[in-house]
């Protein structure tokens, strides 16, 4: 086939070079302009304020203002997460509300000021003034506020907003208190490099596996319809343990080797389901056209290593609107996450985006095994004209 192109096959290296450096932008560009954009956030006053001869006095629901308005990170670090548009906030009026939020990993992160921090305020300041006085040892601070991270929503998201909350509060002459929704008991172990942990290797391993079933088992160019139909039942029957070794091969990697307490069991029935599907889609793609196949395979790697990984916030805007929707990575990144993090089932949000890529490869299995090829016309037709002439001859 390359000896047809002529002095054509010259260009290949060019062309090959040029794909190369395109997936490398893919990968390289919003790992290298990742910054927090909207990060969602909560904020709650539970203040009930204190009566003066002036008049209700409530300093949280003063401070809860500065806060929704972004005057609370004004003097922030340019370069920090909390700076311009970084952070996104919603007043919430009780308590319900921001639980339900929260309970729904709708929130990263929720700032709480307490029932009594007017009054608190107002008994640190007495205390200070009475020790300024005095010349006595410095009195205790005022009432803290709560800072409620939710690790489960994403961990390198929550690590930036709690790091954000915490400077915040400081240049705000606050105490806080921090309190981490869905941190999980890991062993001493880390789950900071999860996606390249868990992801990347179940989902290189499946287009390994892709590649290898689809040379092992292709039909011939111009095979009939019947070989077509038993090569793809054999490409499916074979996915199902490649697959299975895949999902549980990389959960007692993650569980055994890399040292993290994660239920091996659960993720890899998950990356099993992840795994097949993947399968079943790119095997698909080369049987019914090896170019589309390739562009696939190489689509899915470039477009969704970076975006599996990063916090959709994070993403630049063509990541966030055109990439993240549909990246397999993003959602194996979503389940495995649910897994770890919130103690999900095998079964969760991110299944069924996975089974539509396996809907997907079954279609173009049947579509590669059933329309009949170019071949394959030309051997049906050559055989009905060659009928006629056997039959002059006969008589």
């Amino acid at each position: 086939m390359i000896e047809k192109l002529g002095r054509k096959r010259l260009l290949m290296p060019f062309a090959a070079l040029l794909v190369a450096g395109l997936a490398m932008t893919l990968v390289v560009y919003p790992m290298m302009n990742a910054k927090p954009r909207d990060l969602p956030l909560g904020v709650l006053s539970l203040d009930e304020g204190v009566e003066t001869p002036q008049g209700t006095m409530d300093a949280g629901d003063e401070i809860a203002d500065r806060i929704a308005n972004g005057e609370a990170v004004a003097g922030a670090p340019e370069n920090g997460a909390a700076g311009d548009g970084a952070l996104s906030w919603t007043r919430f009026g009780n308590q319900a509300d921001l639980d339900a939020a929260l309970d729904a990993h709708e929130l990263y992160a929720a700032v709480v000021i307490p029932q009594d921090f007017t009054a608190a305020q107002i008994l640190a300041r007495q205390a200070a003034m009475q020790a300024d006085a005095a010349q006595t040892a410095p009195p205790a601070s005022a009432e803290p506020i709560r800072v409620v991270v939710d690790e489960g929503k994403n961990p390198m998201a929550a690590a930036s907003v709690e790091s954000a909350l915490k400077t915040m509060a400081e240049r705000a002459g606050l105490d806080a208190n921090v309190e981490r929704l869905n941190s999980p008991d890991l062993g001493g172990g880390s789950l900071a490099m999860f996606v390249q942990f868990t992801v990347l290797p179940a989902f290189i391993l499946s287009v390994a596996c892709s590649v290898s079933l689809f040379i092992a088992t292709r039909a011939k160019r111009g095979a009939t319809r019947t070989r077509r139909l038993q090569a793809a039942g054999a490409q499916l029957a074979l996915a199902v343990p490649l697959s299975c070794c895949v999902g549980f091969a990389v959960a007692g990697i993650v569980g055994g080797i890399a040292g993290l307490d994660i239920p091996v069991a659960r993720t890899g029935l998950f990356l099993w389901l992840a795994s097949f599907c993947l399968i079943t889609f790119f095997v698909g793609c080369l049987d019914v056209a090896i170019p589309l196949g390739a562009f696939v395979v190489l689509a899915c790697f470039a477009c969704g290593l970076a975006t599996g990984n990063l916090p959709y916030e994070f993403l630049p805007a063509f990541w966030q609107d055109w990439l993240y929707p549909w990246v397999p990575q993003r959602w194996m990144a979503d389940g495995v996450r649910n897994l770890y993090y919130l103690d999900g089932s095998v079964w969760n949000a991110s299944c069924p985006t996975l089974v539509v890529y396996g809907i997907a490869g079954l279609a173009a299995l049947a579509a590669a095994s059933l329309v009949p090829c170019e071949n394959e016309n030309g051997h049906a037709a050559a055989r009905a004209a060659a009928k006629p002439a056997l039959s002059g001859t006969s008589s």
